[in-house]
């Protein structure tokens, strides 16, 4: 199943499932008054989605709504928004960006982890081992990788205009991503 953000008649942003075919569009949200969801990824085992939700100004937080019960827990983050999560491949932590930084956060309790400044799109590496991200360098967004262990620096991977939505290969030995060209 594909997991995306639409926006419902109401105009009010939401999440839904739906076949790779495109078929069996489901909506996730069923409550009028909700509050709007954005960048869902989900769990590796397919039970959980986690997404970023606002609580009030400046204060956008992570939720993870399990898809068995329809309950929906608040992950402790950071001050300020909490945005973009992204789960550990053995799904014990979610990776998320906050104040112009990457965190992590393990799942089972205690405080997220600083790792480096980010400004967004986390990626896992298929073993765990690093990160892959946007931040600025100058002008342009570019794509980092860090190893999740903090015993190393920040690697920039690209030097193009504008990259962005680093994407992993199922072997960990690539990574895919988007390039934005300025047009004119």
């Amino acid at each position: 199943e594909i997991v995306f953000q639409t926006t419902r008649e109401n105009g009010r942003d939401t999440l839904a499932t739906m076949n790779p075919n495109g078929s069996d569009v489901t909506i996730l949200d069923v409550e009028e008054l909700s509050r709007p969801r954005y960048h869902p990824a989900w769990s590796p085992d397919g039970t959980q989605i986690a997404f970023d939700t606002p609580f009030g100004p400046r204060n956008t937080k992570i939720v993870i709504l399990n898809l068995t019960t329809g309950e929906e827990t608040q992950l402790e983050g950071v001050e300020g928004n909490n945005e973009m999560p992204a789960w550990s491949p053995d799904g014990t932590q979610i990776a998320f960006i906050a104040g112009n930084s990457l965190y992590i956060t393990d799942l089972s309790g205690g405080e997220p982890e600083r790792l480096t400044s980010a400004t967004g799109n986390p990626a896992w590496s298929p073993d765990g081992s690093q990160i892959a991200y946007t931040d600025r360098n100058g002008q342009d967004l570019q794509i980092f990788v860090i190893n999740v262990d903090g015993n190393s620096d920040a690697q920039q991977l690209t030097d193009a205009q504008n990259a962005g939505q680093p994407a992993w290969s199922p072997d960990g030995s690539q990574i895919a991503f988007a390039r934005f060209d300025r047009l004119g």
